[in-house]
């Protein structure tokens, strides 16, 4: 235990009232890992003291940064009887609601929160975000955060959700600039502006404003840090300089970064590559010239700590510069012209296991093999909206002359039931895979595909790495397409992933009758990718 942490316990007994030191107790209880010390802290407030509208608003606040929102709603619940009057408890009530995925119940009530308190800024605020998150209406989204910022201009959270609704228009960029100029340290809109100047073809700010995500408490870089002195690169020469690349984010940020490892290790004389334990091996085929290992994380006061325990210690001392993968296009994507460098097919799959699945799927030469996909394997309410309808997965897994595999990592019974039950032979699980852990078995089963169709995901982050031809379905073109604008056609394009074909759908998640308009252009789609391959096979 830490002293910090004993020297605040030591005060809270001696003051068990003062609110303030519980709420900092029980968080130092949880950013040392001790989740169930915080629980039973708060459990303890809870019986020793008088039920007060703001013990429960504090206790619900604290359930919230632990990833509690079930627990969180109870205490609201109750904070809301003891006082009925105090609009910040429905709006945190609501905000559960959609965490819980509870969204006819957040609807009801984020509109009854506007009627109650039309002119508390917050309750237009989440109107929109209930609008936009579980009806996909931003029309109408749009026009109650409008209306929150007219009561209240410099509402942050209000400013933020607009320039979602805008997200990869130059509108988006405005307002996070606004909200910057408010807050300058607010490190989560300085990334989703990078995210928006990348996305509109603004390498230089683009990359800068992305270095925020190192600072993050929480989301992209989850509060990692890493436990060595080596002098951070910032663009220096690499000529006889050794470099390590440290891994961040998710297994698809790793594999997207990973394009410019053979950049690096031809500017350097000696890179050390960290990457998850999954895909070590396929690293160390893919750059055989580098040194690849695993990395080990260890939770310490709210941050996961880095190592690389791999590297023995008279190595590592000799390492001159280290630097987050995610770093590197700052130095080496200044503009789409750079991105040619290595990007194309840099990851090698194992030739033995690509046979094995090969014999496997016991098709005929002429043959077209589709690989599919659909969701993201966590589903939020703000991350629903991104992904394509499930019956449109149905309609596809049926089109003549084609053969589908299974892709989707988490995918649950039901779905790979329908899925079979509508498509026949022509639908092939691999039941032996597990599909998020084995990335060697990903890339060896897509290497005998003709197409890989899916949602911006890892698994299409796989397919393009080995020069699969790969159709993103989404609800907007990827940031990482930088400003490379959607087409219902097939044409060559260059880009990151040069010499495939990656085209972004618009479509509505929640307004199921939306695909009625999009479908057609699907299907289409659909029709042109099986005459292509079918002429280049």
């Amino acid at each position: 235990m830490s002293a910090a942490l004993l020297k605040l316990k030591r005060a809270y007994r001696k003051d068990p009232g003062n609110l303030d030191l519980l709420a900092a107790t029980a968080l130092a209880y949880f950013e040392a890992g001790d989740r169930e010390g915080a629980l039973d802290l708060l459990q303890q407030a809870l019986q020793n003291q008088p039920p007060t509208a703001m013990l429960m608003q504090l206790v619900s606040d604290l359930s919230l940064k632990m990833d509690m929102p079930d627990f969180a709603a109870k205490f609201l619940t109750v904070a809301i009887d003891l006082e009925p009057g105090e609009p910040s408890n429905y709006v945190n009530l609501a905000s559960c609601y959609m965490k819980l995925g509870k969204y006819d119940e957040a609807l009801e009530l984020t509109k009854s929160i506007a009627e109650m308190f039309a002119s508390y800024a917050p309750a237009w605020n989440i109107l929109g975000v209930v609008t936009r998150q579980y009806l996909n209406d931003y029309y109408n989204a749009i026009t109650f955060f409008n209306e929150a910022l007219r009561l209240d201009p410099k509402n942050i959270q209000a400013l933020n959700n607009l320039a979602e609704c805008y997200a990869g228009h130059m509108n988006s960029i405005e307002l996070y600039e606004k909200v910057l100029a408010i807050e300058p340290d607010n490190h989560q809109v300085r990334v989703s502006l990078a995210i928006s100047q990348l996305q509109n073809g603004m390498f230089e700010e683009g990359w800068r404003n992305y270095e925020a995500r190192l600072k993050l408490s929480e989301g992209l870089s989850k509060n990692v840090s890493y436990n060595h002195k080596i002098s951070p690169w910032k663009g220096q020469s690499l000529k006889g300089q050794t470099i390590l690349l440290m891994p961040e984010q998710g297994i698809g940020d790793e594999i997207l970064f990973g394009s410019m490892i053979n950049a690096v290790i031809e500017d350097a004389a000696q890179v050390y590559v960290g990457c998850a334990s999954r895909l070590v091996s396929v690293y160390r085929r893919s750059f055989p010239a580098a040194k690849v290992v695993s990395f080990e994380d260890k939770l310490a006061f709210g941050e996961r700590v880095r190592s690389f325990p791999d590297i023995p210690k008279a190595e590592f001392n000799r390492i001159d510069y280290a630097v987050p993968i995610g770093s590197l296009p700052r130095f080496y994507w200044g503009g789409r012209e750079d991105m040619v460098r290595h990007s194309t097919s840099y990851l090698t799959p194992n030739q033995d296991q690509a046979a094995a699945f090969r014999a496997r799927l016991n098709t005929g030469e002429n043959d077209l093999i589709f690989g599919i996909s659909w969701r993201s394997g966590k589903m939020t309410s703000d991350r629903m909206q991104g992904y394509w309808d499930f019956e449109m997965v149905k309609k596809l897994v049926v089109t003549k002359g084609v053969r589908f595999v299974n892709l989707q990592y988490g995918a649950t019974d039901e779905e790979l039931r329908e899925l079979k039950m509508v498509a026949g032979p022509n639908f092939t699980v691999f039941e032996d895979v597990d599909l998020f852990n084995d990335i060697e078995a990903n890339l060896a089963i897509m290497y005998n595909l003709d197409l890989v169709v899916g949602p911006p995901i890892a698994t299409q982050m796989m397919a393009m790495a080995i020069g699969k031809f790969t159709w993103i379905l989404a609800s907007g073109v990827p940031w990482w397409m930088f400003g490379d604008p959607p087409s219902w056609g097939l044409k060559p394009r260059k880009n990151i992933f040069d010499a495939r074909f990656s085209r972004a759908l618009k479509y509505s998640f929640f307004n199921k009758g939306e695909w009625a308009k999009w479908e057609p252009h699907t299907m289409e789609m659909m029709r042109q990718w099986v005459s292509y391959l079918k002429d280049h096979k």
